[in-house]
């Protein structure tokens, strides 16, 4: 893997030698990686490159299948989170996520945003507060303040998005986990949300995983090119996507395979 220099931030999470296999089947390959504070790193590569399995190991969601097996270091504020007595709850009350589609829940728009405080004990009179702070965040809370009460569904597929990133924030979590958020977007509402991205890292550290390159020279501070299973270069996203140190890299971003 080519690493260059990126600016010196704090790390939230730093990734050694992290090895993912389902069964025999081994989908991230010794790769290594840090994850800057109130940074945006974006996670770029072709289909079945394994971004997603590297996002969901962040959470420990990856172990939803329980075939799956895990070797190497993943260290969260200093703390390995694969140590066999990390509570993936806890864990991801601290690190959320937003899916490729919208998944709001069939409940109001209240509710949807107050569902995870509720789960971890947060008393009923904090709750107005809690929802209308989250909404604020992820910049909804202007079109949706009359209206809480209503289903979620009522509400546009962009703004839909940005109710489950409010959601995700809502347990006031340090990171915020994205697995190519606007896919199922039109171009207004993906605007919108890469708009809210870039506001998020003021507060937050956000992953993304996108397969858009515009998105992520857009968007992120630092860029991490993956090609089956391996890093192949990160480093700080406009010197990647200007100056790429590998010709891997180049024939990626400039659309010659993948």
């Amino acid at each position: 893997m080519v690493n260059s220099a990126t600016p010196q931030t704090e790390t939230v999470y730093q990734i050694e030698d992290l090895r993912v296999a389902y069964g025999d089947n081994e989908v991230l390959h010794g790769v290594s990686l840090p994850i800057r504070k109130n940074q945006v790193t974006a996670l770029i590569g072709p289909s079945g490159c394994g971004k997603s399995t590297l996002l969901k190991t962040l959470n420990l969601m990856i172990y939803a299948d329980e075939h799956v097996h895990m070797s190497g270091t993943i260290s969260f504020e200093g703390e390995n989170i694969l140590r066999e007595k990390q509570d993936p709850l806890d864990l991801r009350k601290r690190v959320g996520m937003v899916f490729q589609k919208p998944s709001p829940f069939r409940k109001s728009i209240f509710d949807n945003v107050s569902y995870g405080p509720k789960v971890h004990g947060v008393k009923k009179k904090d709750l107005a507060e809690i929802v209308e702070r989250s909404l604020k965040d992820a910049y909804l809370f202007d079109e949706v303040k009359d209206r809480l009460h209503d289903s979620a569904f009522s509400l546009s597929g962009g703004q839909q998005q940005r109710l489950c990133i409010a959601r995700a924030l809502a347990t006031s979590p340090e990171v915020i986990l994205m697995d190519e958020p606007t896919s199922a977007l039109d171009p207004k509402a993906t605007l919108a949300v890469e708009d809210l991205i870039s506001k998020l890292k003021e507060k937050y550290t956000v992953v993304l995983v996108t397969h858009q390159m515009e998105q992520a020279a857009r968007v992120s501070n630092s860029t991490a090119f993956l090609y089956m299973g391996n890093v192949v270069e990160h480093g700080e996203t406009h010197r990647l996507f200007s100056n790429p140190l590998r010709k891997q890299t180049e024939d990626y971003i400039t659309g010659r395979f993948g």
